[in-house]
């Protein structure tokens, strides 16, 4: 994909599924710098990444089919996010300070996802909000009360770590199973260099390969 800008040259982008992608900037659920995420229809949020050459490589990128040479040799790669890590910061503040208490009474308060975010939040909560789905996935995460026209959340810690825990879980799992999968390359490369290695031994026993004759 190549993705423009009117005030921007052309970058190029390398993006994970398919379908226009809509930039827009927040900040980081942890640092609080600005980062750079696309949003693909009502589907995904991806965080946009940029990987820069070395100082002393001189890069650019030749773009087949449209003729043009884009002079900055930086890759873009955009990639999936999970929304409710955004939303973390936002919800933790929203519930109020009250999360070390421990009296269930003192647990936070429950509000509408609206006011979760702040003035400076409203390009986040215009695209977040557009997100099919949003509403279930934060049960993840949250304490829900629908009795009300609009559902009221408030961000439950036993359910963030939770659901942390399961992340972290489903991140070692795919670990250990792409260890599996290297270490069993490398045992039939091993395999097949050792069975090439004793055809050449008997090749060299038995003075050479065979000669077929000539007609």
């Amino acid at each position: 994909d190549i993705a423009k800008r009117r005030t921007m040259p052309t970058r190029l982008l390398v993006a994970h599924g398919e379908g226009e992608l809509i930039f827009f900037v927040a900040r980081h659920p942890r640092t609080s710098d600005p980062m750079m995420l696309g949003r693909r229809a009502d589907s995904a949020i991806l965080e946009v990444h940029r990987h820069v050459p070395p100082k002393a490589a001189k890069a650019s990128w030749l773009v087949a089919g449209l003729e043009q040479v884009v002079q900055d040799g930086a890759l873009y790669l955009a990639t999936p996010i999970d929304p409710l890590l955004l939303l973390l910061p936002l919800l933790e503040r929203a519930r109020g300070g009250a999360s070390s208490l421990k009296r269930e009474s003192s647990a936070g308060l429950y509000k509408p996802l609206s006011e979760a975010f702040g003035g400076d939040e409203a390009g986040l909560e215009q695209h977040l909000t557009r997100l099919s789905g949003l509403s279930e996935r934060l049960r993840a995460i949250c304490d829900v009360n629908d009795k009300y026209g609009e559902p009221m959340v408030r961000l439950s810690d036993p359910l963030v770590l939770g659901w942390l825990r399961r992340k972290a879980e489903a991140v070692a799992a795919h670990l250990r199973a792409h260890a599996a999968e290297q270490q069993a390359a490398g045992a039939t490369a091993g395999a097949a260099g050792r069975a090439m290695t004793q055809f050449d031994c008997e090749d060299d026993e038995a003075g050479g390969p065979p000669v077929l004759p000539a007609g």
